[in-house]
């Protein structure tokens, strides 16, 4: 019994330290259930979004291991303070206390604070290899490599941590930012969810924000709302969860809720210029061009010298033919690298836009300087440049050196033709065609102008045949359509013309002279009463489309309608009094009214604009056959 006793007293010191570690453990346990289920009531305000595609949580749990080592946590506590010298000699210590491990685990951490990641890659890989590693070194290895963009191997170390412990809160977030950027978004949700299961408050919030984007993805809306709402829930004013919550919303076409989300994000002040991007590109999608502005605007004071922002700002302007004002931009970005060659280029197409063609080509020739003169692009638009300003041999040269540079360069060999086409260099131009298309046999516009120049040697069969070819790579060019209906026509098949002719003007509703040319289509189809209704269509669209009233003036004609006849053609005459077929129609219809004085004042106006006239001369003598009796 004595011996009982004995044991039991020299076990007690040993019980009452497990009881105080058993309640200790219980503490925290019931801290943590406390913490996630927290939820943080505030009032609205912006919370930092993500400024890239992930952004990567620091081992803020404690130290995975090493944690008995006093040197070494001193170390960690001064790498946080950026005290450096400091954390060098704690290192050295380290070392001469034969703790190389722990030595080196500091080393690749302070290499990793001073964005030496390849050192500290290498330091990770020698504590590894050696054996018996501290596993905080596969934590930060992982950390290296994402760094490194090697995502991959990145996972594979963050697994190796979570098998020695499932409760690491980064491991699980980092891996999940991995996984996503790799679109492995099954595996980056459960991340996800783990990370989201381990936290509270903030954290738990970036997590179900996270874990809906990644749902997102996958197209579970019904999820990533879900998660949305309970990231809101801990975080109201997390932005990153807002503009989810928005993509969300566009996903269902519901446009409006979409943008007063957005709007929302506007109104809760973000200070980052990744966030501002976001929404300039959203609100320039729904054509909300002075939200979308403003929002560039905004980004571009967060990070003045972010080439980014400038660039979708610029771009933005250019479209709307804003040309100073991109040029502006495109300044600024030169500025701040004066070996952008981009810009260069995108100046030099600014003033082309402008006719400023002597600023166009010295941006051109700045672009090839940078590039040793090696750009056929460049090369391409100097040529450009060259054929606005009339000159026809510098403008060759360029795109010869440009398909010197690039034989199967189908733009330059197309430009070439064009530029024959310009000089009436026909047989030339046929050639440089039918290079751009044994280069590019989708070249749409190469068999179009192969068909001009095919119209122009009057081969109908293989004008028709280029001109189909346009038509089959794209069905919407509206005018290989037109001259390919012209074809039609003058192979006297107006059905196929009218039909063509319809084709074009659904896609150009007021395109003037496919409604003329459907009017004589239908005209010459005896159609008569749409023929009219169309030529109408042609005045309502230009009042002074002289030939439009000449045509209706022989439509009233032929049907002996002699009033309405001569009314079109004085409107006929009214724009171009010098219009010979007019004239002589006038003498007709005077003749068909018996109306012979003012037929033969008719007859003599024709001759005396063109005395060769024989029809006119033969409509005299009639005149005057009729005075004789």
């Amino acid at each position: 019994m004595k011996s009982f006793l004995a044991l039991n007293k020299s076990f007690a010191p040993i019980l009452l330290v497990l009881v105080a570690l058993y309640l200790l453990l219980l503490n925290v346990h019931f801290k943590a259930l406390s913490s996630a289920d927290k939820i943080t009531v505030i009032q609205i305000q912006a919370a930092q979004a993500d400024t890239a595609n992930f952004q990567e949580e620091q081992d803020s749990e404690g130290e995975l291991d090493a944690y008995l080592d006093e040197t070494y946590l001193e170390g960690v506590n001064l790498l946080s303070q950026q005290k450096t010298q400091e954390v060098k000699q704690v290192i050295e210590a380290l070392k001469n206390n034969a703790k190389i491990q722990l030595s080196d685990l500091l080393k690749g951490r302070l290499a990793m604070v001073d964005n030496q990641n390849t050192e500290a890659l290498e330091l990770f890989d020698q504590i590894i290899q050696r054996g018996d590693a501290p596993i905080s070194t596969y934590f930060f290895r992982a950390r290296v490599n994402s760094r490194l963009n090697q995502p991959e191997k990145a996972i594979q170390d963050y697994d190796r941590v979570l098998q020695t412990n499932s409760h690491h809160f980064s491991a699980h977030y980092n891996q999940g930012l991995l996984l996503y950027e790799v679109e492995k978004y099954e595996l980056a949700a459960e991340s996800f969810r783990q990370s989201a299961s381990l936290s509270g408050g903030d954290r738990r919030a970036r997590s179900n924000s996270k874990l809906a984007r990644a749902q997102l993805k996958l197209d579970q809306l019904n999820e990533a709302e879900k998660s949305v709402d309970e990231a809101l829930r801990f975080s109201p004013g997390l932005i990153e969860a807002r503009m989810t919550l928005a993509k969300i919303q566009l996903k269902r076409d519901n446009i409006e809720e979409a943008i007063a989300e957005y709007d929302r994000v506007k109104s809760l002040g973000p200070e980052d210029a990744y966030t501002f991007r976001v929404l300039a590109r959203a609100y320039l999608k729904y054509n909300r061009i002075k939200s979308a502005e403003q929002m560039y605007q905004l980004a571009i004071q967060h990070k003045p010298r972010s080439k980014k922002n400038r660039i979708e700002l610029a771009e933005m302007l250019i479209k709307q033919k804003r040309w100073i004002e991109a040029g502006e931009q495109y300044k600024e970005i030169i500025n701040v690298d004066s070996s952008d060659v981009d810009a260069y280029f995108k100046m030099g197409r600014i003033h082309f836009s402008q006719k400023n063609y002597d600023e166009s080509l010295n941006f051109y020739q700045k672009v090839l300087q940078l590039k040793n003169n090696q750009s056929p692009l460049t090369l391409l638009n100097i040529g450009r440049v060259h054929m606005a300003k009339n000159q026809y041999d510098e403008a060759l040269t360029a795109y010869q050196m440009a398909t010197e540079q690039d034989s199967q360069y189908s733009e330059a060999w197309y430009n070439q033709a064009l530029l024959y086409l310009k000089t009436e260099q026909t047989k030339l131009a046929e050639n440089a065609l039918v290079k751009a298309i044994e280069i590019n046999p989708e070249y749409s516009k190469a068999w179009y102008n192969l068909g001009i120049i095919y119209t122009m040697q009057n081969d109908e069969k293989k004008s028709i045949d280029a001109y189909r070819k346009a038509i089959e790579i794209n069905p919407r060019y509206y005018s290989a359509k037109l001259n390919l209906a012209v074809r039609y026509a003058k192979a006297d098949d107006y059905t196929s013309a009218e039909k063509l002719y319809r084709e074009v003007l659904d896609l150009k509703p007021y395109y003037k002279s496919a409604w003329y040319n459907l009017g004589r289509a239908l005209s010459k189809q005896k159609k008569l009463e749409e023929a009219i209704a169309v030529f109408e269509k042609v005045i309502q669209l230009e009042s002074t489309h002289y030939r439009a009233y000449n045509q209706l003036a022989d439509i009233f004609y032929d049907q002996k309608q002699y009033a309405e006849a001569k009314d079109y053609i004085q409107k006929t005459l009214d724009i171009r009094p010098d219009n010979i077929k007019a004239r002589y129609l006038l003498a007709k219809t005077y003749y068909r009214q018996k109306q012979y004085e003012q037929a033969l004042r008719a007859s003599n106006q024709v001759l005396a604009l063109r005395p060769d006239h024989g029809n006119t001369q033969r409509l005299i003598e009639r005149i005057n056959r009729k005075n004789e009796q």
